[in-house]
């Protein structure tokens, strides 16, 4: 009897034990995870006149509208400055990439790099010829997933205004002409490029002016063309006119945002079959019951399938929104001239969204992204998108 109850006893500590070590090593996981940087998906916005000396900056948005300013192109301190920062994608590794219209020495237009800490390289000088074929106005830019950088020049190329579609190598900035839109032995010509998206590691899009171009889907290193959709033949559906900005989304269907599209020529989003190139209009900007009415300028699509569009400020609106990607239906994520969600806007252009990783050893406050995105903390994560 006394040695059962013994090991009842020592079956009691035993347990206890166990619960003890397992409560040790739970707050020891949770201490380990809470070291562990955690990466997020942000919305950044880039702004043509922000600042001082309008010379354009760098938002950081989430989900709630609430906005910070990343990297301030007015100030030296982050780096070289700005005149008119413009296009803007995420690499795979995290990189921010921002295309500037009018900077670099000759303001022939700059690539710059931006970290976690809002702090700017330029790798790619457009006026610089000896980083290869020179630009006039770069203002669309998106990765390959060979992590080489897409650069539209809207006012390069053969021709008045064709423009042209650069290859920028991320290391050393080194440019190539991959498509001239006035180079009628690649293709239909075309005129002032806006927007570039990667549909595939074969296959380029380019809107440019009523146009979707494809850039050669069987091997892009030559820059041939094909014609997907003429936005002014309405046999391919409702009638475009300048296309802005295109995306593509997981099921492989293209979007474009067209600036004087829609309904009175307000603006308009497109819907594109990748195979036939025919259109139907998913969100018509012109259209009050679909939401706020206005000219779409810079547009992507997140990881989760989320459609944001910026809207034109000369509509009164300087608004990120976001689509409804079955109704077209539009929603005020964060207003740009609404002071209570941050810094004011001037010019939002484009958009993106992309995964961040934190930047090495302790970040300073308050400059620093992931700081403000809650990384290395178990408070909320105030730059998360949707999903």
């Amino acid at each position: 009897m006394k040695a059962a109850t013994e090991r009842i006893k020592f079956s009691r500590i035993s347990s206890k034990a166990i619960v003890g070590i397992f409560t040790i090593a739970l707050v020891f996981l949770l201490f380990i995870a809470d070291l562990i940087p955690v990466q997020a998906e942000v919305i950044l916005v880039t702004d043509m006149e922000y600042g001082s000396q309008s010379l354009g900056g760098l938002f950081a948005v989430d989900v709630s509208g609430i906005r910070s300013l990343l990297s301030d192109f007015n100030d030296p301190t982050q780096g070289p400055t700005g005149i008119n920062p413009a296009g803007v994608a995420v690499g795979s590794s995290g990189d921010i990439w921002v295309v500037d219209i009018s900077a670099g020495a000759t303001y022939h237009g700059a690539l710059f790099k931006v970290d976690a800490y809002g702090i700017r390289t330029i790798v790619s000088d457009f006026g610089n010829d000896s980083q290869g074929d020179v630009g006039m106005r770069p203002t669309a830019v998106a990765m390959e997933n060979s992590n080489q950088i897409l650069v539209v020049d809207f006012d390069q190329g053969t021709g008045y205004r064709n423009g042209v579609l650069f290859r920028v190598n991320p290391a050393t900035g080194i440019r190539t002409t991959l498509s001239d839109f006035g180079d009628i032995a690649q293709g239909p010509t075309g005129a002032a490029p806006m927007g570039v998206a990667v549909e595939a590691p074969d296959s380029i899009l380019v809107c440019a002016t009523a146009a979707l171009f494809r850039i050669n889907p069987s091997n892009p290193t030559t820059g041939n063309r094909i014609l997907l959709s003429d936005f002014g033949n309405s046999a391919q559906g409702p009638i475009g006119h300048t296309p802005y900005d295109v995306a593509v989304e997981s099921s492989g269907t293209i979007l474009v945002a067209d600036t004087s599209g829609g309904t009175d020529n307000n603006g308009a989003i497109f819907r594109v079959d990748k195979t036939s190139g025919n259109r139907i209009l998913l969100s018509d900007f012109g259209d009050p019951a679909q939401g706020q009415i206005g000219e779409p300028l810079g547009m992507t699509v997140t990881k989760t399938g989320e459609i944001l569009v910026i809207l034109w400020p000369g509509a009164g609106a300087s608004s990120l929104f976001l689509v409804d990607s079955t109704t077209g239906n539009r929603t005020i994520i964060s207003d740009f001239t609404n002071p209570s969600q941050g810094p004011l806007g001037v010019v939002p252009y484009k958009v993106a969204t992309g995964t961040i990783p934190p930047p090495p050893g302790v970040p300073p406050a308050p400059s620093n992204l992931q700081a403000r995105l809650g990384i290395g903390s178990r408070g909320p994560r105030r730059y998360l998108t949707v999903g």
